[in-house]
């Protein structure tokens, strides 16, 4: 059993760099990425991220990131995700609140949040409330 380890390490290893070689090589692609596609594959990525473990410091992170001017400011999923997660925290309210208020602003979410949705009702209501609970009234119409 003590001999067969080390042909399997052998193994992953050569297959490792196997596969490294293919890729650095361009094999199995035909073109290089546009800026898009490298920007969708990250915000992709971001989102596994944010996903594996949602409401984790790392998830508030990644969507955080999600949202920066390098990547996309205007991404409603991001907006959603984060104002949810902020929301519940008191020292972040505020700032969740208001991204979730943003997901209603074309100006700053492109495509606005979709009024169809049962989703989107309890959204404005939590908001509505919150901003009733704060005595904000002209802001919860």
């Amino acid at each position: 059993m003590t001999t067969m380890r080390p042909l399997f390490h052998e193994i992953s290893l050569f297959l490792f760099l196997l596969l490294s070689f293919a890729s650095a090589s361009g094999v199995g692609s035909q073109r290089l990425a546009t800026p898009q596609e490298e920007q969708e594959e990250t915000i992709n990525h971001l989102k596994q991220i944010a996903y594996s473990n949602p409401g984790s410091p790392t998830s508030i992170d990644a969507w955080r990131q999600i949202l920066s001017d390098d990547i996309d400011p205007k991404n409603l999923e991001a907006h959603v995700m984060l104002g949810w997660m902020l929301m519940a925290t008191p020292p972040h309210q505020e700032e969740g609140i208001r991204l979730l208020e943003n997901s209603f602003n074309e100006e700053k979410v492109s495509p606005t949040i979709d009024y169809n949705l049962p989703q989107t009702y309890i959204i404005a209501a939590t908001i509505g409330r919150y901003r009733s609970q704060m005595h904000e009234y002209h802001k919860a119409r």
